[in-house]
């Protein structure tokens, strides 16, 4: 192009110049303005967005906090079921069985409050099986509802054995903790922060509920008796033939409230294709107990025979028969030689759940070599599939959780992670329930003991229970926080049972208000760290299966801690008693001994908390 060409012409329009260039002025502004406009419908966007995302947020959190606010109460109700009648359960013994006196009663009270936990210990596993396949919601529901009519009908109780079956029935019918624990961790959707403090919230109603279950069962027991100048009214006459029905009644509403607070704030947390409808309970239940006959007889056989036959695809053999066997080795051979081609490149390409039928084929009994003839191809195969499976980059969690169908017992007692966090939960109960149980043993000891009333432990175990509603959740959240889970969990349990043993020291004081004191704050710090152990174990524990294994694993816990909560007393009672009148040590000695042995056991159970492996190094290794 010419120089001539890019100068401007100006043409005068009546005294007017025109300049070429205005057109393209013109165009540049205009562009800029459509930029600009882009850039505020941009930023209009952007805003729009933070605001959906900002509401949605809210939406979610306010999800969570009414969930576990739901199961909060779950927790408390089940909880005042079982302590409520800790108070009353000796005089209701004498009210039904003529001819007992306080000094006799005893044995038949414990046999009533313990019932509650040997129907625990025989539902808690089923129950965890159920809420893998029908849901935690389900669990829940059906638990509090349940309860509700079944504390009703303790209330109503008219003789002894009536008594202790509906007390069994609504351990057994309870499955509320374990489906509550594992809520709690899927809520959180990885969110160790919100999993913490839902942890933390929830543990937190166990001490609460230990704490105002037997008042108010106290206070409402027998409230014509009690209370004899208020007047009842209409009420006064079936209060004075069911006087243990008023806390009953109390605890039925909390359980009703529950329910309705379940149904319609907690969110369903096994994912749904894990997830039965409801609606197959009943046939599933009939079916079950329907195969437990032939299920017997077929497994009596298998021992009988020595050969176990593995399972592929559902395919269904008959072990005695010669046909089926040949056709079982049949079935074989076509597995082996679908992945098998000229190059054997298929085997390669086979998918996950085709190498677990292909191997699982290799290692069948029933390939006898003479029916086999190729066996050197399927030495070779066998190779291909181990270096495959070798060369495969699996992560730890792929390891952990492993897919398979469903996990029972056996499987879980042998993941060593399982089994180490089952054991220290296990112990720790045991060693916090014995301690519980040989406190008031030691204190309304006249030798080596306190010597003191009913109401002055009352009044150590409301400032007890005073202490942990207030520190409790700032404890642990801030624990959890500062110092991990791991160490939240190592700390908790070296204070949660072995500061029993400065617990004879209190027979040093002079005044009745500096052993009140003292022992309030000793037994809310145990009872403290504690509920922040139970709550990080909780959380540990969640975290080794897989999230359709996580009831199980919960349930088999409750299982063994039943046992615990059973044996527990029964085991601090004796020591008492050994410690105290056996002539081996002084009496006044006697208290020593005791919290010696309770401390040890507290050592013992910290031990097994400590052996659990540290998951936060552990990922800072992994990420080096």
């Amino acid at each position: 192009m010419s120089k001539a060409a890019t100068v401007p012409r100006v043409i005068n329009y009546g005294g007017i110049e025109h300049d070429d260039h205005d057109d393209g002025e013109d165009n540049v502004e205009n562009g800029a303005a459509h930029a600009h406009q882009h850039r505020r419908s941009t930023v209009s966007t952007l805003r729009q967005s933070i605001v959906t995302i900002t509401s949605n947020t809210k939406e979610v959190l306010h999800s969570h906090v009414m969930s576990t606010l739901a199961l909060c109460t779950s927790v408390l109700s089940m909880m005042y079921l079982l302590m409520s009648a800790f108070p009353y359960s000796g005089f209701m013994a004498m009210q039904l069985i003529p001819g007992l006196t306080h000094e006799s009663a005893g044995t038949y009270a414990g046999i009533l409050s313990g019932s509650f936990m040997i129907g625990r210990l025989f539902s808690a596993y089923p129950w965890g099986v159920i809420s893998d396949t029908y849901g935690r919601k389900f669990v829940l529901i059906f638990s509090t509802l349940t309860s509700a009519v079944l504390m009703v009908a303790f209330g109503l109780s008219y003789n002894f054995a009536y008594a202790v079956c509906i007390r069994f029935l609504t351990g057994l019918c309870n499955g509320t903790m374990i489906a509550a624990r594992v809520s709690v961790t899927e809520l959180a959707k990885g969110d160790h922060d919100l999993e913490a403090k839902g942890m933390g919230l929830v543990m937190s109603m166990v001490g609460f509920g230990m704490l105002v279950g037997p008042a108010i069962g106290g206070v409402l027991s027998e409230p014509v008796t009690q209370y004899p100048n208020l007047d009842f009214g209409v009420f006064e006459g079936t209060l004075t033939r069911f006087p243990f029905l008023l806390p009953n009644l109390i605890g039925a509403i909390l359980c009703a409230v529950s329910s309705i607070q379940i149904a319609l704030s907690v969110e369903e947390t096994l994912p749904p294709e894990k997830l039965r409808d409801a609606k197959y309970v009943v046939p599933d239940a009939l079916r079950c107990l329907g195969s437990i006959p032939s299920t017997v007889i077929r497994r009596f056989k298998s021992k009988r025979r020595g050969e176990e036959y593995e399972e592929i695809g559902g395919t269904d053999t008959d072990d005695t028969d010669d046909n089926s066997e040949c056709d079982s080795i049949a079935e074989d051979l076509k597995i082996i030689g679908s992945h098998f081609g000229e190059t054997g490149d298929c085997v390669a390409m086979a998918t996950r759940s085709s190498r677990a039928s292909f191997s699982a084929a290799l290692h069948r009994p029933s390939a006898r070599a003479s029916v086999i003839g190729r066996q050197s191809m399927i030495s070779t195969l066998a190779s291909m599939e181990e270096a495959r499976e070798a060369s495969r980059p699996t992560s730890k969690a792929e390891d952990t959780h492993a897919t398979h169908a469903s996990a029972d017992i056996a499987s879980l007692m042998n993941d060593d992670r399982v089994r180490e966090c089952l054991v220290a939960y296990w112990s720790m109960t045991f060693a916090s329930t014995a301690q519980g149980e040989a406190f008031p043993l030691f204190a309304m000891a006249r030798d080596g003991g306190l010597g003191i009333e009913e109401r002055a432990i009352g009044i150590i175990g409301a400032g007890s229970g005073l202490l942990f509603c207030i520190c409790q959740y700032f404890i642990f959240s801030s624990s959890m926080k500062q110092l991990g889970l791991h160490q939240t969990m190592v700390l908790s349990g070296l204070l949660a049972v072995m500061p029993a043993i400065f617990i004879p020291l209190s027979l040093l004081f002079h005044t009745e208000t500096g052993v009140l004191v003292y022992l309030s704050i000793l037994n809310g710090i145990m009872l403290i760290f504690f509920s922040n152990w139970n709550a990080a174990l909780t959380i540990r524990q969640n975290r080794t299966v897989d999230s359709s294994d996580r009831a199980k694993l919960n349930g088999l816990a409750a299982v063994g801690a039943s046992v615990g909560r059973g044996f527990g007393p029964l085991f601090a009672g004796v020591l008492v008693t050994l410690s105290y009148t056996s002539g081996i040590v002084p009496t006044k000695y006697g208290s020593i001994v005791v919290y010696i042995v309770i401390a040890v056991m507290g050592f013992f159970a910290y031990l097994q908390t400590k052996k659990l492996e540290d998951e936060d190094k552990e990922g800072e290794q992994n990420d080096k």
